[in-house]
């Protein structure tokens, strides 16, 4: 997925768009993602994270100033579907992570400060309902992996106590659990 045309600055002229590949990197078939409802164009999500299931593809896009995200799922015929999140609006930070059918938006807003806990909202990958909300508290590293009730993270041993017996440049693996 990405931008066409790929050259020239004009960002209001670029349309998103992709194609759908065949084992053997040959286009299948080309797409572009349709306008909003109210006519603008989708952009990526900082985190340009994807899923892939039965369904097809699937990546979050926003449109607007105060993003409106939508689950846009890409088949392998080509064909799109996009379903409209009920997201938080006037968070200053948004990130994205998907798991076994569900994707989850973290966010905070502008007078959080860490280590204040993130808020985690998740939503059904399919109709785009939003399953709840749960809250992430600080764990000081970045996170790796979304795993549906818990978060993992990659982080260096140089954190823990000597009596471990691991090397300042090694990294471990981190799990913390949702509440």
């Amino acid at each position: 997925m990405g931008y066409r045309p790929r050259v020239g600055t004009d960002t209001e002229a670029r349309t998103y768009g992709g194609a759908v590949l065949n084992g053997s990197d040959q286009v299948v078939k080309l797409f572009e993602f349709p306008p909003t409802a109210d006519g603008a164009k989708w952009t990526t999500v900082p985190s340009h994270r994807m899923a892939v299931d039965e369904d097809g593809a699937s990546i979050i896009l926003e449109s607007g100033n105060d993003p409106n995200s939508s689950i846009v799922t890409i088949a392998e015929s080509g064909q799109i579907r996009v379903l409209p999140l009920a997201t938080v609006k006037g968070a200053r930070y948004h990130d994205w992570f998907f798991a076994k059918g569900v994707v989850a938006e973290l966010y905070q807003f502008a007078g959080d400060k860490p280590p204040v806990p993130t808020k985690i909202d998740t939503f059904d990958l399919v109709t785009g309902r939003k399953i709840g909300t749960k809250t992430l508290r600080p764990a000081g590293f970045s996170i790796a992996c979304f795993l549906g009730d818990e978060f993992s993270m990659l982080a260096h041993s140089a954190h823990v106590e000597k009596s471990r017996g691991l090397a300042p440049a090694a990294l471990r693996l981190v799990t913390v659990k949702l509440e």
